[in-house]
């Protein structure tokens, strides 16, 4: 290879690394095919009555789901299963924002 194409093809990789070195942030990412994904979830919270008493227990978990209902299905056989003998009075699920963002900086 002469000395004028490799310079040249070494001028294009160069600029090609600083381009998308420099990218906005958030862009980067994109630009090379990732995506961030965090998964839906949710604050499930619910009361919990032992059976004959009026003895009542809350009980909260953060559910990984993809509904606002399967979060709720979810916590509701944990709950029943981890405490026997109470019966679930309500519940109430509520959104979790997500964590942070993922940054690519390779």
């Amino acid at each position: 290879m002469s000395k004028l194409k490799t310079l040249f093809l070494a001028a294009v990789v160069g600029t090609s690394v600083s381009v998308s070195a420099h990218a906005a942030p958030g862009e980067r990412g994109t630009q090379i095919g990732w995506k961030v994904h965090q998964p839906a979830r949710f604050m499930v919270s619910g009361i919990l009555r032992k059976d004959g008493s009026t003895e009542e227990q809350l009980y909260h978990v953060i559910v990984e789901a993809p509904t606002e209902k399967v979060a709720v299905d979810t916590y509701i056989a944990s709950a029943l299963a981890s405490h026997p003998g109470y019966k679930l009075v309500g519940t109430l699920a509520t959104p979790v924002p997500p964590a942070g963002s993922c940054e690519n900086n390779i």
